[in-house]
């Protein structure tokens, strides 16, 4: 099964739906989770470092990966980018909505880390198509939910800031405990991703580890054969060096008490 769920975006909107790959009646596509991008592509945003310490590399990643990316990671570029537009435009609680606009950004720079790097579960092409994000259904969910948590945070900002002046002074302190609750939301979503991640990648160490020492067995193996089979028996065999020709024989046994 491939490992990427690709999003297509609709020709006169801007939502992208998760193709599950199954059909029902009339022969048309079901999707198993419609997710939808900000009503308009957020512009690049500059980080006012007053109240935003995010790197600018961070910032440019996000911003390529929202305009020029159509999977899973570019969507969640996006939703964050939303959300720092969002929190630029709050008349109050600017440095605890820096501070959440923040760790959306990193989050959304996690995931997208981990889908560029080069590792089996991460690597994605537009070939690719499956019901699923990656080979792991657990690292799926998580994904999954946080993408619906930095949809949530996107909402609650832009509604906070259609409020009437009035509103906005009622309610200054009553929003600073849900800004902390998407605050501790995002924090569990960063540690349960970093925490999966890093064991899928060690996982693939271990893999790797594993293919390297069997084909260096076959390579061996290989050579002894070849040896067995000269036209004098044993002529190759016995032109290797002595510590090389203990090895090998060793290599023979354990493969043969296998």
């Amino acid at each position: 099964m491939s490992r990427i769920k690709f999003w297509q975006y609709g020709s006169n909107s801007r939502s992208f739906v998760q193709n599950a790959g199954t059909t029902g009646a009339g022969g048309e596509k079901k999707s198993r989770l419609q997710l939808f991008r900000p009503s308009s592509k957020p512009e690049s945003v500059p980080v006012p470092p007053t109240w935003a310490d995010l790197p600018e590399h961070v910032l440019r990643t996000l911003n390529n990966a929202a305009q020029f990316t159509s999977s899973y990671p570019g969507g969640l570029s996006d939703v964050a980018l939303s959300i720092l537009k969002a929190v630029r435009e709050a008349k109050k609680n600017q440095k605890v909505l820096g501070e959440l606009a923040k760790s959306a950004c990193n989050l959304a720079s996690l995931v997208l880390k981990f889908f560029e790097e080069p590792y089996p579960d991460s690597s994605h092409t537009a070939q690719h198509e499956s019901s699923s994000i990656s080979s792991d259904p657990t690292l799926d969910a998580h994904i999954e939910q946080s993408f619906k948590t930095l949809q949530n945070i996107d909402t609650w900002v832009k509604n906070m800031n259609s409020r009437t002046f009035i509103r906005r002074i009622i309610s200054f302190r009553s929003d600073l405990p849900v800004i902390q609750g998407f605050q501790d939301q995002l924090r569990k979503s960063m540690d349960e991703l970093h925490l999966q991640i890093r064991s899928l990648m060690a996982l693939h160490v271990r893999s790797s580890a594993s293919r390297m020492v069997d084909d260096a067995v076959s390579n061996v193996l290989e050579i002894y054969r070849k040896a067995r089979k000269a036209t004098i028996p044993g002529a190759l065999y016995r032109t290797l060096p002595l510590s090389t020709r203990r090895h090998q024989s060793l290599l023979v046994f354990n493969a043969r008490a296998r």
